[in-house]
């Protein structure tokens, strides 16, 4: 986050404790998003093409119990 905030693209404020933080997005942020996104989707469906949809949907099912092992 901290390369983020000193881009300008968040804001990082405190939150109800010590272990917590409030981050936001900023006008350049929301604006860097939108310019990201239409990239970010063609490379899915580039990647989707290439790997093929059973691939594909195999490694989706592989990283979501990746990152729900990951949170235990």
């Amino acid at each position: 986050l901290e390369p983020m905030r000193r881009n300008g693209l968040i804001k990082i404020g405190r939150g109800e404790d010590r272990r917590t933080r409030i981050v936001k997005i900023t006008d350049s942020g929301r604006k860097k998003l939108e310019e990201a996104y239409p990239i970010w989707q063609k490379t899915q469906e580039d990647l989707k093409t290439k790997l093929g949809i059973e691939n594909w949907a195999s490694m989706m099912t592989s990283l979501s119990e990746l990152i729900n092992r990951i949170r235990l």
